[in-house]
């Protein structure tokens, strides 16, 4: 149940969590071994099978903190903040001095508003021992909510130097500057983790939406059709791969947040059915495909240029809608 009474969709987490009474060796084995599989389900994208197995070695050992970690972490990603607000103080009336969960209890308040609690959470993290270096990641993703980037630097810097050979430690990284929106430092983390461990197809993927969101099509290109190769059953890398073989609508894409938004199609079908069949309309589709990716990069770092470009682009689709309609062509004609 949820906090409103209602059925949860994790519900049978709470089945699944109860322990199972076996010969300490064999629960010490068993939690071991389904450990082992959650966190690499995890670090592949698959976090509802990564639940399932951190939840099994919880019923053979209530003492790893590592799972109880995990299964807040997959419900993070999975964007499930309800239910990791739930999990985790599940969790922490076990392990109550447990840091990792202290500093995910920081992460969800962080993602509810709650800011102060946020840190406060936070702070008390570091009154106890982590082997994992998580509640410094954590300390990173709430100093990047309250936007004190250079605070945030320099706790990076506590976890991940030059240096650092972890590639799920990177990734980690990685995925967390992907969520704040910091393209740039996302694509950095996740080159260094990907050159350390290039057998992963998550990993090209996350690398191909950081180079999305720079608008460096072809690398991103390059990273999905790298995911596919090691996973050709990937359903999210092969969209993006479809949606970047589709001849982009640079600044309209960026200005919309999306190269699916419907104006963005019919900006597109107008080019390509219009400007496309004449002289003139070529020489300026050429320019613009030199100088849309530059433009493209700038509406998406200035939150004002998006705003004025969405209603300047919601605004010229519709009158291409009009004018198609008008004509007696729909937007295929």
């Amino acid at each position: 149940m949820n906090q409103r009474g209602e059925t949860s969709r994790f519900s049978w987490l709470e089945i699944s969590t109860r322990e199972v009474k076996v010969a300490p060796g064999q629960a010490q084995r068993e939690a071991g071994q389904h450990l082992t599989e959650a966190e690499k389900n995890y670090y592949e994208g698959f976090y509802e099978q990564a639940l399932r197995s951190y939840a099994r070695a919880l019923q053979y050992d209530r003492g790893l903190v590592a799972a109880w970690a995990g299964q807040v972490k997959c419900l993070l990603a999975m964007e499930e903040l309800e239910e990791a607000e739930t999990w985790v103080n599940n969790a922490l009336s076990f392990h109550p001095k447990a840091a990792d969960l202290l500093a995910l209890k920081a992460v969800v308040m962080a993602e509810q508003g709650q800011l102060e609690k946020a840190l406060a959470y936070s702070d008390e993290s570091f009154n106890y021992e982590s082997h994992s270096g998580y509640p410094w990641l954590a300390r990173v993703d709430v100093l990047l909510w309250l936007r004190r980037e250079k605070t945030a630097r320099l706790c990076l810097e506590r976890v991940v130097n030059e240096a650092c050979q972890d590639w799920q430690l990177l990734m980690e990284t990685g995925r967390l500057y992907l969520k704040h929106n910091r393209a740039s430092q996302a694509v950095y983390f996740l080159n260094k983790a990907v050159v350390l461990h290039p057998e992963s197809a998550y990993l090209w993927y996350l690398l191909a939406r950081g180079y999305q969101k720079l608008h460096l099509r072809s690398r991103a290109k390059f990273c999905c059709q790298e995911a596919l190769k090691i996973r050709p059953s990937f359903p999210e890398a092969q969209e993006m791969l479809n949606e970047l073989q589709v001849r982009p609508c640079f600044v309209a894409g960026a200005c919309l947040g999306s190269e699916q938004a419907p104006e963005v199609a019919i900006l597109r079908n107008w080019r390509d059915k219009y400007l496309l069949r004449s002289g003139w309309g070529r020489a300026v589709v050429m320019i613009y495909n030199q100088i849309g990716p530059h433009l493209a990069w700038l509406v998406s770092k200035q939150a004002c240029l998006q705003r004025t470009g969405r209603n300047i682009v919601i605004w010229w689709a519709r009158q291409v809608h009009k004018k198609n309609f008008l004509s007696g062509r729909d937007d295929d004609g």
